[in-house]
């Protein structure tokens, strides 16, 4: 069953209430959509316990219906996502496989706990954690479930605050991830540190299809990088995998940026996929001031 209670003002209450549901035997539901209520932190914490496992008398109970929950916007914190992150570890039976956690207020220590969760759990294909300020710390702790994930296939980290010490450490991290295939670190001031460990990474990296990085000011140097790391690496010379869509938009690249992938566009169109070379030919000329590098 589809339970969609958006922006319905359920406030915590309806929260602690659902979170009883979710913990009956009869329970049937297998999306719930909550985003846009204020549940807040309470609220968030009833329904992460309600997916862990539980002791009913002698007995450990545990949800084994919920697939999709939708929590964007509804004031979690970083006590919810511990919540939610416990239940990841704790109850290896919940077939959670898509988690929308977008813009509540979740720091570090929240995603510390959701990266500790993604070193074990099997389950997950779908994390946004896009507009939560969990900064460099936060990014290193995810980073470090990446390393052991096999399953998580899309990871939005979109408006984050990574900057280049949290998008080094995924990169560093997704050197040796063979489960992800969709990366959005759209605004996050990522700079030529971090853009050349993203190149670095792509070069070997058999798996990842897609990566959003617009808006984080990249220049010349660093877009080029980027283009001839999807172009030359290792990955794609051996047909084991191959970048489709590198998303550059709204950065301070200069338009030579497509020529210096090869020898001419022509070269290029030969050996960057479609959507990749479209992305690069669109990529934009830098309004004013200096371009980064």
């Amino acid at each position: 069953m589809t339970l969609s209670l958006g922006a319905a003002n359920i406030g915590r209450l309806g929260a602690i209430a659902l979170a009883d549901l979710l913990r009956r035997p009869s329970n049937t539901v297998v999306n719930l959509a909550l985003d846009w209520n204020a549940i807040g932190m309470e609220g968030s914490v009833a329904l992460g316990n309600a997916l862990s496992r539980y002791r009913v008398g002698s007995g450990v109970m545990q949800n084994t219906a919920l697939r999709v929950l939708g929590l964007e916007r509804c004031s979690v914190g970083d006590a919810g996502a511990i919540a939610l992150g416990t239940a990841l570890s704790d109850n290896p039976l919940l077939p959670l496989r898509e988690i929308r956690l977008e813009g509540n207020g979740i720091g570090p220590a929240g995603a510390a706990r959701l990266g500790s969760a993604l070193e074990t759990n099997t389950h997950l294909r779908m994390l946004n954690l896009a507009l939560n300020p969990i900064g460099p710390a936060g990014a290193i702790e995810l980073a470090r479930g990446l390393r052991r994930n096999a399953a998580l296939e899309r990871l939005d980290l979109g408006g984050c605050e990574l900057g280049d010490a949290g998008t080094v450490a995924l990169a560093t991290a997704l050197r040796s991830n063979l489960a992800l295939r969709t990366l959005n670190l759209q605004g996050n001031g990522i700079g030529a540190e971090g853009a050349h460990a993203l190149a670095s990474m792509l070069r070997i990296n058999p798996s990842l299809r897609s990566i959003n990085l617009r808006l984080n000011g990249l220049g010349h140097q660093a877009a080029t990088a980027l283009l001839e790391a999807a172009r030359n690496g290792e990955a794609a010379t051996r047909g084991a995998g191959r970048l489709e869509e590198l998303l550059l938009e709204h950065n301070l690249v200069l338009l030579d940026v497509l020529p210096t992938v090869g020898a001419n566009r022509t070269e290029a169109a030969g050996t960057l996929p479609p959507t990749l070379l479209a992305q690069a030919a669109s990529v934009g000329v830098a309004a004013s001031g200096a371009v980064q590098s």
